[in-house]
């Protein structure tokens, strides 16, 4: 098996290669695997927004994307604060 993928470098078998799926198509699954997570966090999540007073609440539905988009619920006026994911 010398033959890998251009990328991220996922093995590729060929003709009368021996292989153990449970060793290498495991490698490849877990290579897979990591990007799509990191695919994941590279994007933008949503989030919703509840208002209570003065203070708009927007709670990411994944904190750990960075980058979020959410609808507005509420009306914003001069003075109004938020908090993402509880901090102010």
């Amino acid at each position: 098996m010398a033959t890998t993928t251009t990328h991220y470098n996922l093995a590729i078998y060929e003709g009368d290669d021996y292989f153990n799926p449970l060793v290498h198509e495991n490698g490849n699954a877990e290579k897979i695997d990591e990007q799509m997570y990191k695919n994941q966090l590279a994007t933008a999540g949503g989030a919703t927004e509840l208002v209570a007073g003065t203070v708009h609440s927007i709670t990411r539905t994944n904190n750990a994307v960075p980058l979020f988009h959410f609808t507005a619920t509420g009306r914003w006026a001069l003075g109004d604060t938020m908090t993402v994911d509880g901090v102010q």
